[in-house]
Formats: structure tokens, C-alpha cells, sequence
């Protein structure tokens, strides 16, 4: 033991409560923290105290977790976490990707030691003081050299939980994650415990530290006064201001101990992360490896030389040009005595840290964080290391911080993540610095494009006006670049196009006559549905090369879109029992997705001619289920409890959001007997006063049942029969209910609502970023002027659903005892209900489940949502309605988010709905998704080739469950049928020629493809 440090006191459980019970804090948080954290006992398995013991903190702040519960969440490789342990920084990352899995209200803070960072024992013994009165609310992950620690000649790393300090000794009372070894509490000197932390982890070249956790909303102060210096990692779950968690987390990919880089390679680490952010999934790009194989880069090259500027601008061009990545490189010059003002102007003009573009920077490390990072080698490596010369990326910037201010900027790290984490900290004056000192004088840009879409061809096509000194598009540059993008134009018509375009009958045009050209040529609008128009003629012919039939039904069916928890026990529900077909075709629209993200984590049903889709999620922490109904005790007692003599409840004992179809009654007993045949086990309530519904002459009666997540779902019994339900609803009606965030209309509820309101806009991060910046200020007021102050939420959401939607409003019931009002509405012949509930976010403001990553040229879409499949007609109606609105009102989608939170959102479309989705297959559709007030999303479509949606009525095995779509015949109505009878003539084998001649065409460009 060194005679410089004390041994370490074992205590018992008595002996901690004793110890401190004279020296609680005066208002008791202190004891509230010792009985939160001891009423577990945790012991790690082999090198994983890292992992106990966030599991151990989370548990403590009232989260139960176990290692286990981490270890699958995460996804984390076995031997990543027992190996060589985990740093800091990487458990740092561990405790958020689990946070952010499961959506729990808590932030987490890291704190190193390092030198620069000018700490002293007196800061740590403040810190950890402080923090036992905030009790329960927060809880603080020690990472220390246990030798030191204990007083003891050896010892390595280790992670345990401060219970709490005493001041008349200046001790730390310590309860260990590896009671076996060092006993379940102890206690040390607060400056000994610093050394401890402080002491350089020999593996990585960096000091030790500590994690704080903490629960959102309980007035916490972030960071740590006393360590403020030492908090360099972000938080990307729940940064500190004016951070948006979701911005930065497109820095961070979306498995464990990926994108990790390498040393002497940063310029590459660089721009495979670069890639990632923006969203490529070409697999050639699909990690720096790749990247390197794909150019042929000589690794030697990069090993012994730093890359600059240049050289990766070089890179990234090759990679755009062989369409690797839909991006364009470009340098921004600073010039080579640029300084700090300078800097920060480049960061603002590129857009730094937003979604199209990612700047890459190098710089010198240790200048950037102000004292020694990077380790020295051994000898011989250390000759040709690159040293602490650093490429990485920005992530976001602060244009109103101070020149020093460490909160300046966020830095994406490229490499080194285990010593520097994800993301950290760093001043824009430090960053100057640390740049001019590895003689970089520019920035590299990578900015995306849409995609392969039309939009992203149109654009690219206009940007030859650009590059023409005159700004004037002729004959010959149209022809050229039409056909550059894939579009077979001859210089004839190119001549044509021209001459019809311009105003003047001029041989060229300007940029407003070429965009009205290129738009209308390639657009789909209204006007384009006449059978003259040649859009129509192209159509036509795309629709015959694919063998498809036109969506114009003469009716609408449904999309809807929920989570669950389980897909296998999803399929056994809806499909074994319920007997809803699943939908199979061959998944060629979505060809370069993740399975994870779209193939394997969703069922898709045909049920009655809609899809109705489920989403494969992470169950809420704490419930086995999404829907309100997951857990036993919130679920009526008849639905879950065989020996109740529950029979029925009251609609409006029926939690939201609910789905439920409306039936024909013959079919109803077909369908009860179904399911009491498959599972007698499965229970189902009469909802009593269900004749009261949709204006009380539509609804005969209605049960609901308890689905495998705890959704409602309810049947209702038509009041119309045979023929006279078939025409009334040509295809069974769906129903889906939902929560609206709005007031009952009485004085009291509206003051209250005004209160949340003014509340809501004093925090929330996007209109503090608005009102900081002296250009944007008077813009934000007016739209909360114009959208919230004396606004009627409720008459907000009568406006979106009645005017913008076209839905017919059924009733409008006020419940003056609940405070609540329920509107009820028809949509295309199906059925939306909605009530108020004050404080209700949808998902758009942060609410209800996820975003799923659907491919093709849809990107990420919100779950749930609910809309329907229509005319072409009604379609375009629809959408140029809400592009009218988003016109009219200009609020931007952030902000339309932070106005959903408040139930106070103007109507907003977040796809490109003039074009179409998937091109390139038969699925290929026109969809919008567009939002309410409070942000819940209706998503509406029109298909191209309806029958694609489900060919084949056989029973099928699929993995380890028997599929039942012997119901087929019966859900589908005959103008479908037919459809799905012609589409199946062609079969297959038809999927299988498509991809035969995308794998030719693919291959003739070089681009791997996952169906070869």
C-alpha cells in the first residue's frame, strides 16, 4: 500500500445509515438518495462494472434496470464491453444509447479529470455534496483506479456509485457494483478518491472521471458548477442549450462500436462518417474500409501522410461522381490568417450542424481542448503517427457564444471515440486555433441532394443556368442535361419544350420560365390527369412496362401505421386469429434499406383492401406493450381477467389511440366465431352506448378486445345489411381515434391553457434560437402572434380536419364533468374520433412511439399515423390545399414541431408529394404526410398499381409462423379482386425480370446490389 494514501474502510448497511445520519442534509434529500440506491444490490458479471453500474444508477433514479436489459437494448458486442473494460467516454455513450432506446426522462452528464481542465480535490468534495441534496433526482457513477481508490499497490479501472459524502471526515461512502471483491459499501477521502479519478487511464492516455444522472424536470443545474471545466462530452440525448437532441444525434450511428475509425486514417474516418450522417447507403460508402477498396486508396498513403483539405475534397468528388453518394464536395476558404470572427462567419454561411451539408475540419487536439490529449506511441509508431492532428466533423455551433465560451461548438469525432467519446465540446476561438495550427484554412463540405429522385435531377439540371455567365437556358443545355439525368429527351423536342416555354417566343429561357417548364414537364398535378396531357401518355406507358393497373377504384381504403413490441406475437393475432391476410410481395421499392429499419421489423395487412402496418419497436420501459392498454391494471378487468363478471363499459372508458373497423353484421358473427374457435382464451367487452356514435344512425352495437400490445380494438356493427352495406361503404370502413391537444371551451380550461402555453414557448429550445438571433426574432413572434396567442386550439383543429382534409364532421359531444370534447368524422367513408386532452403531444412534437427508416425516397416516417388511399383527383386536391396553407403561413417544420407541442400547428406536408415515391417499381405511389395541431400525422397516398398490393391467398410459412390468409375472398371487394387477378397473371416472375434489369444496369455503373 502506498504510504501516501489511507486503506480503504469497509461499512455495512447499518453501519452507512449510522455514519450518516448526523450528517444528512437539512432537508433529508441526502436520506431519500441512501434509501433509493441501497434497496439494490447489484454484483457485476466478469469486466462489466461499466455496465452494472449504469444499470445500478438508472434503478436508483426509479428506472429498474439489469445489465441483461442493457446488454440487449444497446446491442452491445459481448467482447467490446469485457475485454479491455470500457472508457469512460464509451460508457458515457452505453448510458445514452439506452436512454434514448427506451425514452426515459433522464440526462447524463460526463466529467474527465484532465489536466486542463484545472480541477482540485475541493472541487470534486463541492460536487459531490451538492449533489446528495438533490436525493433521488440525481445519482453520480464514480470511475476510478481502484488501487488508489482502496490505498491498496495494485488495482485498474473500475465504476461504482457514490451513496454519499460525509463533511466532518471529507469522506466518500462508496456502494460497489463488485461486492465480492471490494465488499457492497466503503468509504475513502474525497482527495484521495480524486487522484483516484484523476490518474491517467494507462490504455488510452486520458484521466478518469465521473457520469451524473439525472431526471429531466426536477430543476437540476447543468453542468456541475464545481466541474464545469471537466464536462466536455455532450449529452446527444438531452444536450445542454441551444442543442436539439435530434440534430445532433445524426451524428451518431445507429449501432454500438461502429464508425470507430482508426488512427493515422483520420481523413478517411472523416469522410465515411461524413457519409453516413448524410444519409448515403450505398453500400461502397457503408464504412471506411469500403470506401477504400471501392477508390483503390492506397492505405500506405494515408498512413504516412495527415490528408489535408484538398486531398479529401478529391475523395469525396470520385465517390460523387461514380454516384457512390448523391453529395457534392465543396472547400470553403477562410483564408490563411483567418481568425475567430472569421471562422464563425464560414460556420453560419455553410450551415454547420444542419441536415444538408457536413463540414469537415482538422485541427490540432490538444489546442482545441487547451492541454495534452493525445497519448505519445511507442517509439517506432510514434516516427509516422499523425499525432494529435485530428480530422472530424462539425455537429452544431453556437453564433451567440462568446469567442471562448467551451459550449461554442460540438465536434463529431472521427476516431479515438473510446478516449473522446461521440461528440464533445470545444470553444470557436479554440477551434481557430487549433486549425491555423495544422495549416488548415478551409472547410470541407459535403452537401446532399434529394436523392434519385426528380427533384434532385431538376435541380441538377438547373444548375446550369448557373453556370452560364448569361443565366439563360437553351436547346442544346436542356437536351444535354435531360439526358445526363436519365431522361430520354431528343434535341427535336428539347427545341419544342423551349419555344412553348418561353414567354416571348424566345431560343432560351430564364430561370423562372425553365423551372416552370422542367416542373410541368415532370411534375404530377392536377391538370396532368387529362388523357391528352403527355404525363398521362408516359404514365401509361410505365404503368404497361410493369404490368399494372391504375388505382381509380371509385372509393378510398386506409394506411395505417402503429408499433409493436413483437411481430411474431403481432402476425398470431391479427393473422391466426383475427384472420386479417398479410400482405407479400417481392421488397424491391426499399431494396437498399437495413432489414432492421424495413424488411423484417414490420407486418403489413391487406385487411379489408387497406394495409394496416405495425412497426416493430422496443416496448416503453417498464410495460410490455404501446398501447395504453400494455399493462394488465390499466386494461378493464373483463379483458384481462378470466374470472371477472365484467360484460361491458362506456365508449368513453376506452383510452386512445384505438383502432377498430366497422362491419357488415353477417360478417361480425363470422368473425366473433373465428376467434373464439382459433383462441377461446381471448376476451372482448360490449361497449354499451356504441349506437350513440358517428351521428347515431351508423352503429348497431360494438365489442373491443385487448391486442398483444394493449391497443384497443374495437369491432363495430354496422346498421346496414347486404346490399345495403355494400353500398354505403364499398370497402369496410376502418376507424381510428386519437388524442387532440385542445381545451374544453369553458373560461377556467382555456386560462389554463394559455399558462401551458406561455410556459411551452419560455423553454422550448427552437423558439429561444429563434428569439436569439436578431434576424429571426420578429419572424417567430409574428407566427406565434398569428398560430398561438389568443388562438382557439380546438377551432385550429375543426379548421385542419374540415377545411384543409375535407372531412365531414359527425358530431361534436362536449363532456362538461370530464373536460373533454369528442369530434367525430368521416373521412372517404371511413371514421376518425378524436378527443381533447390537455398537454397531449403528437408524435411530430415528440410524442407517442418512433421514426421509421421506410426507404426509397420516403426516408424517415412517423409512428403512428392514419390516412387514406385515393383518387389521383382527390389526392391532388388534398395536397395542393395543404401546399396553399404551408405557403400562406411559411412556418418552417421545426417550428411547426414546437407548435404542435402546444396543439397549435399549421398545417404542414414533410414529403415532396409532386413526385413520386419509388419511381422506379410498381408500388411506386403519391403520398403527403401531413399534420395536425397537435401533431399527429395523416398520411394519404395514391397508388399507381393498386393490385400490387397483394397477389396469392395460400396458406404460407413464414419463419416460425403459420400464415392464414385464407380470408382473402372475404376482405377484399370485387373491383380489388379483380385487380389483385390480373396483377397475379403476371406473378413473381415479373418482380424477379425487374430486378434482373436493375442488377444489369447496376452492375454497368458499378454499384453493388443487395438483391444480386
Amino acid at each position: 500500500m502506498s504510504s501516501e494514501w489511507s486503506q480503504s474502510k469497509q461499512l455495512s448497511d447499518d453501519d452507512v445509515k449510522h455514519v450518516l445520519a448526523s450528517n444528512l442534509h437539512s432537508d433529508h434529500m441526502l436520506e431519500e438518495r441512501v434509501k433509493s440506491v441501497m434497496q439494490f444490490h447489484f454484483q457485476q458479471a466478469y469486466n462489466c462494472c461499466q455496465v452494472t453500474t449504469v444499470a445500478y444508477a438508472l434503478s436508483a433514479l426509479g428506472f429498474p434496470t439489469t445489465p441483461d436489459d442493457i446488454f440487449w437494448s444497446v446491442e452491445v458486442d459481448i467482447d467490446t464491453a469485457v475485454h479491455e473494460g470500457m472508457t469512460l467516454s464509451e460508457t458515457h455513450e452505453l448510458a445514452l444509447r439506452y436512454i434514448d432506446k427506451l425514452g426515459l426522462p433522464v440526462f447524463v452528464e460526463a466529467y474527465h479529470f484532465d489536466e486542463q481542465a484545472r480541477l482540485e480535490p475541493d472541487d470534486l468534495w463541492d460536487a459531490c455534496w451538492e449533489d446528495g441534496k438533490h436525493g433521488n433526482q440525481s445519482v453520480v457513477a464514480l470511475n476510478f483506479h481502484s488501487g488508489v481508490a482502496h490505498g491498496r499497490e495494485h488495482g485498474g479501472g473500475h465504476f461504482s456509485l457514490l451513496l454519499g459524502a460525509i463533511p466532518d471526515t471529507r469522506e466518500l461512502i462508496v456502494s460497489d457494483v463488485h461486492p465480492l471483491k471490494y465488499g457492497d459499501h466503503w468509504s475513502t477521502p474525497a482527495a484521495q478518491m480524486f487522484a483516484a479519478m484523476a490518474l491517467r487511464d494507462e490504455d488510452i492516455g486520458r484521466a478518469r472521471g465521473l457520469l451524473r444522472f439525472g431526471r429531466h424536470g426536477k430543476g437540476l443545474e447543468r453542468p456541475l458548477p464545481s466541474l464545469r471545466s471537466a464536462n466536455r462530452l455532450v449529452d446527444w440525448v438531452a444536450p445542454l442549450d441551444p442543442y436539439i437532441g435530434a440534430h445532433l444525434q445524426r451524428y451518431i450511428p445507429r449501432k454500438w462500436f461502429t464508425f470507430m475509425g482508426a488512427s493515422n486514417m483520420e481523413g478517411p474516418s472523416a469522410v465515411s462518417l461524413a457519409c453516413n450522417v448524410l444519409g448515403q447507403r450505398s453500400p461502397q460508402v457503408s464504412n471506411m474500409d469500403r470506401i477504400m477498396r471501392t477508390l483503390r486508396e492506397s492505405y500506405t498513403h494515408h498512413l504516412n501522410k495527415f490528408s489535408d483539405a484538398e486531398e479529401l475534397y478529391g475523395t469525396l468528388q470520385r465517390l460523387a461522381k461514380k454516384r457512390y453518394i448523391e453529395a457534392a464536395p465543396a472547400l470553403h476558404p477562410l483564408g490563411r490568417d483567418f481568425d475567430t470572427s472569421e471562422l464563425r462567419t464560414a460556420l453560419r454561411e455553410t450551415g454547420a450542424g444542419t441536415a444538408p451539408v457536413a463540414v469537415l475540419i482538422a485541427f490540432d487536439i490538444n489546442v482545441a481542448y487547451g492541454g495534452h490529449m493525445q497519448e505519445s506511441l511507442s517509439e517506432e509508431a510514434n516516427v509516422l503517427s499523425h499525432g494529435a492532428r485530428h480530422w472530424a466533423l462539425v455537429a452544431g455551433f453556437d453564433d451567440g457564444a462568446g469567442d471562448e465560451d467551451i459550449n461554442g461548438m460540438v465536434v463529431a469525432a472521427a476516431h479515438g471515440i473510446p478516449v473522446h467519446g461521440r461528440l464533445w465540446r470545444c470553444s470557436i476561438g479554440q477551434m481557430a486555433r487549433a486549425m491555423k495550427s495544422v495549416g488548415c484554412d478551409r472547410l470541407l463540405l459535403l452537401r446532399a441532394e434529394e436523392g434519385c429522385d426528380q427533384n434532385s435531377q431538376l435541380s441538377r439540371v438547373l444548375s446550369l443556368l448557373t453556370e452560364k455567365q448569361n443565366g439563360e437556358l437553351d436547346a442544346d443545355d436542356l437536351w444535354h442535361g435531360l439526358n445526363k439525368e436519365g431522361f430520354e429527351v431528343s434535341r427535336e423536342q428539347a427545341h419544342e419544350m423551349v419555344r412553348a416555354a418561353s414567354h416571348e417566343g424566345r431560343d432560351t429561357l430564364d430561370h423562372t420560365e425553365a423551372m416552370e417548364m422542367l416542373v410541368d414537364y415532370l411534375g404530377f398535378h392536377p391538370d396532368h390527369a387529362h388523357p391528352e396531357h403527355r404525363r398521362s401518355e408516359a404514365l401509361s406507358a410505365f404503368l404497361e412496362a410493369h404490368g399494372c393497373e391504375p388505382n381509380e377504384l371509385g372509393f378510398a381504403t386506409v394506411h395505417l401505421a402503429m408499433c409493436t413490441g413483437d411481430i411474431h406475437r403481432n402476425v398470431r393475432f391479427y393473422n391466426n386469429v383475427i384472420g386479417w391476410p398479410l400482405y407479400k410481395t417481392i421488397d424491391r421499392a426499399h431494396g437498399h434499406s437495413d432489414s432492421e429499419s424495413y424488411g423484417s421489423s414490420w407486418a403489413s395487412y391487406g385487411a379489408f383492401a387497406s394495409f394496416i402496418v405495425f412497426h416493430q419497436e422496443f416496448e416503453p420501459v417498464g410495460r410490455p406493450g404501446h398501447g395504453p392498454w400494455a399493462d394488465a391494471g390499466a386494461a378493464p378487468a373483463g379483458l384481462t381477467d378470466s374470472d371477472s363478471e365484467q360484460t361491458g363499459l362506456r365508449f368513453d372508458d376506452i383510452p386512445m389511440p384505438f383502432l377498430g373497423v366497422v362491419l357488415e353484421p353477417g360478417f361480425f358473427e363470422q368473425q366473433m366465431q373465428r376467434i373464439a374457435e382459433k383462441d377461446p382464451s381471448v376476451r372482448w367487452l360490449e361497449i354499451e352506448d356504441a349506437s350513440r356514435l358517428f351521428g347515431g344512425d351508423e352503429i348497431a352495437s360494438a365489442v373491443v378486445l385487448r391486442d398483444p400490445d394493449g391497443y384497443p380494438l374495437i369491432f363495430f356493427v354496422s346498421t346496414h345489411e347486404n346490399e345495403a352495406y355494400a353500398e354505403r361503404f364499398p370497402a369496410t370502413p376502418f376507424v381510428y381515434g386519437t388524442y387532440i391537444n385542445a381545451c374544453y371551451p369553458s373560461a377556467e380550461q382555456e386560462a389554463r391553457k394559455r399558462e401551458r402555453d406561455a410556459s411551452r414557448i419560455a423553454t422550448c429550445p427552437s423558439i429561444r434560437k429563434y428569439r436569439g438571433n436578431e434576424e429571426t426574432r420578429a419572424t417567430v413572434d409574428r407566427w406565434l402572434t398569428d398560430h398561438v396567442y389568443g388562438k382557439n386550439s380546438l377551432r385550429q383543429h375543426k379548421h385542419y380536419y374540415e377545411d384543409v382534409l375535407g372531412c365531414a364532421r359527425l358530431a361534436e359531444t362536449p363532456d362538461a364533468d370530464a373536460h373533454a370534447v369528442q369530434l367525430e368524422y368521416e373521412w372517404e367513408r371511413h371514421f376518425m374520433i378524436l378527443k381533447t386532452k390537455p398537454g397531449y403531444r403528437g408524435i411530430l412534437s415528440g410524442g407517442d412511439d418512433q421514426h421509421h427508416d421506410m426507404g426509397g425516397n420516403k426516408g424517415l416516417v412517423p409512428v403512428p399515423h392514419f390516412g387514406v388511399n385515393t383518387s389521383h383527383r382527390n389526392f391532388s386536391v388534398l395536397r395542393d390545399r395543404v401546399s396553399q396553407c404551408m405557403e400562406q403561413h411559411g412556418v418552417p417544420l421545426t417550428m411547426c414541431s414546437a407548435l404542435s407541442a402546444m396543439g397549435h400547428a399549421p398545417p404542414y406536408n414533410a414529403l415532396d408529394s409532386y413526385h413520386l415515391l419509388f419511381p422506379s417499381d410498381p408500388d411506386s405511389c403519391l403520398s403527403m404526410l401531413a399534420c395536425d395541431p397537435s401533431g399527429n400525422i395523416n398520411e394519404v397516398k395514391f397508388y399507381l398499381d393498386f393490385g400490387e398490393m397483394f397477389h396469392g391467398s395460400d396458406s404460407l410459412g413464414i419463419s416460425d409462423i403459420e400464415i392464414d390468409n385464407s380470408l382473402v375472398d372475404e376482405h377484399f371487394p370485387p373491383a380489388v379482386l379483380r385487380m389483385m387477378e390480373r396483377r397475379g397473371e403476371r406473378g413473381e416472375q415479373d418482380g424477379i425480370e425487374v430486378l434482373q434489369v436493375e442488377q444489369k444496369d447496376l452492375e454497368e455503373r458499378g454499384v453493388f446490389h443487395r438483391h444480386s
